[in-house]
């Protein structure tokens, strides 16, 4: 990424920060002042103390620009032209669609569901979404008095993608770390890899089909995208779909916006949003039986 865009930003947040900074400690000295001023001048001390009050407000409290939007319009927004073609779509407020959600079975469906970041693009004949979700259950509490209330609790907060290949396949794939209520009425089967029949449950619509999916050099990307992303991953290799979902308990493209920018928080960022590609690529959804091949 552009160097001179980072530094942009980074002038662009300090510089925001300082003037409010300087507002509010001005703020502080007319407060100041106005209180010792009403021992003398009853009218001229609140007018000082009520801009001083006003002026504290401004430059430490009120207005303030959200940094994290802040840094998605200087770096995310770059970040995505560079690594994504010319035709990607990028929605900070967009997610993928619930329906998508409940088409994959690898999760139950939530009593309420926020998302952000959705990013829409086309790699090798592979159109995919990746976005920010989080998925909550209900919770009511009856309380002694009998009164009630709802609380809502995560059960899934992380990156869910969606990988849409041309090809049918004859038979369906779900790898998950537990038993899944939406799949007990599937077959189970066990792979050549004891390390993967440790970590995950297979439910299959076609045994036989199934180890055409689930070949060697399957086995070990699955393996080696637990190694690399923390949190509980799950697959569904669905008809003409591969769903991704990543259990992380963090947002994929937050940084906090009122630190500086690390070298390392950079490239986490980018090989976030090089994710999807490189899933392209190491599942070889490209060719094969992904592309009536």
């Amino acid at each position: 990424m552009d160097s001179n865009k980072i530094k942009e930003f980074e002038a662009a947040r300090k510089g925001s920060n300082s003037k409010k900074h300087i507002l509010g400690y001005l703020g502080i000295a007319l407060l100041v002042i106005g209180l010792v001023v009403l021992l003398f001048s009853f009218i001229a001390g609140v007018v000082l103390v009520i801009l001083g009050i006003a002026l504290i407000l401004v430059g430490f409290i009120g207005n303030k620009r959200n940094p994290v939007e802040d840094f998605k319009s200087f770096v995310i927004n770059d970040l995505i032209k560079e690594i994504c073609s010319p035709q990607v779509y990028y929605d900070r407020s967009g997610s993928i669609s619930l329906s998508e959600v409940e088409y994959s079975n690898l999760l139950k469906m939530p009593d309420k569901m926020n998302g952000e970041d959705l990013i829409v693009d086309t790699y090798k004949n592979v159109r995919y979404e990746i976005s920010d979700l989080s998925l909550q259950e209900a919770r009511t509490r009856i309380l002694p008095n009998g009164d009630s209330y709802t609380e809502y609790f995560d059960y899934f907060k992380g990156m869910f993608m969606v990988f849409d290949y041309p090809a049918d396949l004859k038979g369906e794939l779900y790898i998950v770390p537990k038993r899944h209520s939406n799949l007990c009425a599937l077959d189970t089967i066990e792979s050549e890899s004891i390390e993967l029949n440790e970590k995950y449950i297979l439910y299959t619509t076609n045994k036989e089909y199934a180890f055409q999916i689930l070949t060697p050099l399957c086995i070990e990307k699955i393996l080696a995208l637990n190694n690399i992303y923390k949190g509980i991953i799950s697959y569904a290799f669905t008809v003409d779909k591969l769903y991704v979902a990543i259990n992380s308990r963090v947002n994929f493209l937050d940084v906090p916006g009122d630190k500086p920018i690390t070298e390392m928080a950079l490239r986490k960022l980018e090989s976030d949003l090089m994710l999807p590609q490189a899933i392209i690529n190491e599942f070889k959804l490209d060719k094969g039986k992904f592309q009536n091949e």
